[in-house]
C-alpha cells in the first residue's frame, strides 16, 4: 500500500472522529453562549437594576465574588427576542452605560456572570423605558402686531436643544420655525400676519433623540379693543373721553366722532402709546355726540371700543336774586358758574323795546341798577358767555311793593314733630329734622326732597340742624348724644362725633374760629371743628343750660345761667366777662344778631331782652308774648327779630329791629304748635316746622321784589 493512500475504513473513522470534534465544539459553543447551571457554583447576580442617565441607560448589578472573568448583558424590545448586548470582561465592572437606545422605547435587560467555559445564572430581567418628556407650560405673548414671543419649561434637562414648529389654525402642515440652544426657553416669531390664528408646538432635541411634542398652543396676532368707561363734559365746549388700555402692543390711539346731525365717523384726534383720555374741543352745545377708540400700530388698527353718546351743556345763572334795594337802585346776584368767560345782563322797562345789555367779567356775581323808578316794572336777565357758546338766559320781573310777609308753601314733610331747621349759605338746600330720627333736604324754591337720612344705629330724634364750613357740611346734633356731619351735595355721613360723650341740650357753632360748644346739665364742652377732639370743659352754671350762642367773630360766648341770668366768656382765654341779669326766671333761648351788635335772650318770663354787646346793657325788652320763650331769631339781614313761646297756639311773632314791636303776627292753625324757626340766608323766607310735620313757608316782599319768569 502506497503511503500517499490511505484505507478507505481508516478514512471513514477518522472522518468520523473528525465530525465528532466539530460537533462537540458547536455543541459547547452554543452552551456557553446560553449558560445552563454547571457543576460548578459561581453564585448569584445581585442587585441587578437600571435607570435612565440622560438620555442613556445605565443599568447596575452586584456579585458577591470577583472571581469570575467578567459578564455578558443581553437586551431585548418588544420587536425582537434577546440578543447579546455587550461583554464586560473586567470582573469588578457593576454598572454598564447603554447609548444605543432610542427614546420612548420599552428595554428588557438580563445579565450572567462567566469564568472560562463556567457561567452563573441568568439574573432576573428587568425593564424600562428611556424618556425624553415633552416642554412644558408652553404660553405665548403678543410682542407686536406681527410678532408673538413663545416661553416654555424644560422638563428633562439633557436635551442639546428646542425645535419651534408652526401652523395655520385649521391646516395640517407644521413648519420648523425656528430652533434654540439648550438653555434658551424663549423665542420670537416675528413673520406673522396680523389678525391671524396660528398653533405652535415645540420639542426638545439630541444628535440621536426628540422628546415628544409639547401641547398644542393656540395663538393670534391681534389687539384688543379699547374699553371706553366715560364720556365727562367739561364746560360748554369739551368733554373728555376715557378708556381703558387693554393692550401693551399700541403704537398709539385714534379717537373718532360724530353727531346727530348726521355727520360721518371723523377723526379726532390721536395719542400716544399707554394713553387713557383724550379732550375734544370746539364743541357746541346741546349737540349729541358720540364717540369710539381704537389702538393703532404702524401699520394696524384694533376694532373699536363702544360707543358712547354725550353733550355739553352751559348752565342758566341760578339763584338769580335780589341782594339790596332801595326805591331807585337795585343789587342783583347770582351764583357764579364753573367756566363761563363773562355775563350779560340785560334790563329792559316792559311795554319798551330798547334793551340795556350790560357784559360783566368772569366771575361776576352782583351787579347794581340805578336810576329806577318805582312805579315801573322791569325784565332784567342773566346769561353766562364764553367764546363758543352762551348759556339761555335766567329772566325775571321785578317791580316795587310794599312790605309784606305772605304764605308762599306749605307741605308735609315729616311724619311727627318738625325738631329744626336750616339753610345752606348758598341759598340751595333747607334741611329739617324730625322726631322720627329722619333728616330730609329740599331743594330751595321748588321745595322737592332731594335726600332722606335715616341712620338706623341712631335711636334718637336729631333736634339741631346746622350747615357748617361755608355750606360744606351739613350737622346734625341728636337728642342725647351723637354729632354727626354729613357732606353737603352727596349726603354723604363724613364725621361720628365723640357719640355717647356729649348728651346736646344745647348747640352751637362758629366757623370764625373753629368751634363748637354743648351743653350737658351745667357742664359746657368745647370742641375743635378742625379735629373735633375736646379742648375745653368747665362748670357753666348751677341749673342746666338750655341755650348757648357765639358771637358774630367768635371772641365771646353766651350760655344761660342760674336761674334768671346770662353768662359771657372770652373764647380766647375762657375768662367770664360778665353775668347779665334782667330776667325772672330761667333763659331758654339765645340768639345773636347777624351784624354782632346785639344778643336776643327768651326767658320763662315770657320776656325776650335785647343786650348791646359793646358794653352789655340792656337795650329793649319785649313784653309781647304769654307764655315761656321756645325760640329766638334774627333774620341774616338784621332787619326782623321772630321769636316762638310755649302753647304758641301756632303763632310767630316777627318784629320790626327799628322799633322792636311786632310787624307780623303770623298764624297757622289755632290747634296747633310752631316747634322750629330758620330764616332763608338771602332773608327771602322765613319758615316753621310744626307739631304735625308740616312746614310752612312765608317769603317777604319789600321794596322790589323779584319774580321768576318760566
Amino acid at each position: 500500500m502506497s503511503c500517499n493512500k490511505v484505507h478507505p475504513e481508516i478514512k471513514k473513522i477518522l472522518i468520523s472522529i473528525l465530525l465528532f470534534f466539530i460537533i462537540a465544539g458547536l455543541s459547547c459553543s452554543r452552551e456557553f453562549d446560553n449558560p445552563v447551571d454547571t457543576d460548578v457554583d459561581l453564585g448569584q447576580i445581585e442587585k441587578f437594576s437600571a435607570q435612565q442617565d440622560g438620555e442613556w441607560i445605565r443599568i447596575f448589578w452586584d456579585f458577591p465574588t470577583e472571581d469570575i472573568s467578567g459578564y455578558k448583558i443581553e437586551r431585548k424590545t418588544e420587536s425582537d427576542g434577546f440578543h447579546l448586548l455587550s461583554t464586560v470582561k473586567n470582573p469588578n465592572t457593576k454598572s454598564y452605560l447603554d447609548t444605543s437606545i432610542t427614546c420612548h422605547t420599552m428595554y428588557v435587560y438580563k445579565i450572567y456572570g462567566f469564568l472560562d467555559e463556567n457561567h452563573t445564572a441568568f439574573s432576573p430581567e428587568i425593564t424600562i423605558t428611556a424618556k425624553f418628556p415633552a416642554p412644558y407650560h408652553f404660553q405665548y405673548e403678543m410682542i407686536s402686531d406681527t410678532s408673538i414671543g413663545l416661553s416654555w419649561q424644560d422638563s428633562s434637562g439633557f436635551e442639546d436643544g428646542f425645535s419651534i414648529e408652526r401652523c395655520i389654525l385649521g391646516d395640517s402642515v407644521w413648519l420648523e420655525v425656528g430652533q434654540t440652544g439648550p438653555d434658551q426657553r424663549t423665542f420670537i416669531d416675528d413673520q406673522l400676519f396680523f389678525n391671524l390664528d396660528y398653533r405652535y408646538r415645540v420639542y426638545a432635541r439630541t444628535a440621536h433623540n426628540q422628546s415628544a411634542f409639547s401641547e398644542e398652543l393656540p395663538a393670534r396676532t391681534f389687539m384688543s379693543p379699547p374699553e371706553l368707561i366715560n364720556l365727562t363734559p367739561l364746560n360748554d365746549h369739551e368733554i373728555k373721553v376715557d378708556w381703558s388700555d387693554n393692550n401693551q402692543i399700541e403704537s398709539g390711539f385714534l379717537v373718532e366722532r360724530k353727531s346727530t346731525d348726521g355727520s360721518e365717523w371723523q377723526e379726532r384726534g390721536s395719542v400716544r402709546a399707554n394713553s387713557t383720555t383724550y379732550i375734544d374741543d370746539s364743541l357746541s352745545t346741546n349737540i349729541l355726540y358720540s364717540y369710539r377708540v381704537a389702538a393703532v400700530t404702524a401699520k394696524n388698527r384694533s376694532g373699536y371700543s363702544e360707543v358712547f353718546s354725550a353733550q355739553t351743556s352751559f348752565p342758566v345763572p341760578s339763584n338769580f336774586r335780589i341782594i339790596d334795594s332801595d326805591q331807585q337802585t337795585i343789587t342783583l346776584g347770582w351764583n357764579d358758574l364753573d367756566y363761563e368767560e363773562g355775563y350779560i345782563l340785560s334790563k329792559i322797562e316792559t311795554g319798551q323795546i330798547d334793551t340795556l345789555k350790560i357784559q360783566l367779567d368772569a366771575n361776576t356775581t352782583e351787579h347794581l341798577l340805578s336810576e329806577l323808578d318805582s312805579l315801573k316794572r322791569y325784565r332784567v336777565g342773566i346769561r353766562g358767555i364764553s367764546s363758543y357758546n352762551q348759556s339761555e338766559e335766567r329772566a325775571s320781573l321785578i317791580d316795587f311793593g310794599n312790605e309784606t310777609l305772605n304764605l308762599n308753601h306749605t307741605f308735609s314733610a315729616h311724619s311727627d314733630t318738625v325738631l329744626s331747621l336750616a339753610f345752606s349759605p348758598d341759598n340751595l338746600f333747607m334741611a329739617s329734622s324730625g322726631k322720627g330720627n329722619d333728616v330730609k333736604i329740599w331743594q330751595m324754591g321748588t321745595w322737592t326732597n332731594e335726600k332722606t337720612i335715616i341712620d338706623e344705629e341712631v335711636l334718637e330724634p336729631p333736634v339741631k340742624l346746622s350747615f357748617l364750613d361755608g355750606g360744606n357740611y351739613l350737622a346734625a346734633g341728636y337728642e342725647y348724644s351723637y354729632l354727626k356731619l354729613f357732606e353737603t351735595g352727596t349726603w354723604i355721613e363724613y364725621k361720628d362725633v365723640n357719640p355717647a360723650n356729649y348728651p346736646l341740650y344745647a348747640l352751637a357753632y362758629n366757623d370764625i374760629i373753629g368751634m363748637t360748644a354743648a351743653a350737658k346739665y351745667k357742664y359746657i364742652y368745647v370742641l375743635s371743628m378742625d379735629t373735633w377732639s375736646l379742648i375745653k370743659t368747665f362748670s357753666a352754671s348751677d341749673r342746666s343750660i338750655m341755650a348757648i350762642d357765639f358771637g358774630k367773630n367768635g371772641d365771646w360766648m353766651a350760655a344761660s345761667s342760674g336761674i334768671d341770668n346770662v353768662k359771657i366768656w372770652d373764647t380766647s382765654s375762657w375768662l367770664e366777662l360778665k353775668t347779665l341779669s334782667g330776667h325772672a326766671d330761667l333763659v331758654m333761648a339765645l340768639n345773636t344778631s347777624p351784624s354782632g351788635n346785639w344778643l336776643a335772650s327768651g326767658s320763662k318770663d315770657h320776656s325776650v331782652i335785647i343786650w348791646r354787646t359793646d358794653n352789655w346793657s340792656e337795650l329793649h325788652t319785649m313784653t309781647d308774648h304769654t307764655s315761656a320763650i321756645r325760640n329766638i331769631l334774627f333774620s341774616p339781614d338784621n332787619r326782623w327779630l321772630a321769636s316762638i313761646q310755649e302753647d304758641n297756639n301756632g303763632e310767630i311773632l316777627v318784629c320790626d329791629t327799628q322799633n322792636w314791636t311786632p310787624t307780623f303776627r303770623l298764624q297757622i292753625t289755632p290747634e296747633n304748635e310752631i316747634k322750629s324757626l330758620a330764616f332763608s340766608p338771602s332773608s327771602q323766607f322765613l319758615t316753621a316746622g310744626d307739631a304735625t310735620g308740616k312746614i310752612w313757608i312765608w317769603e317777604f316782599k319789600s321794596n322790589w321784589v323779584m319774580q321768576d319768569l318760566p
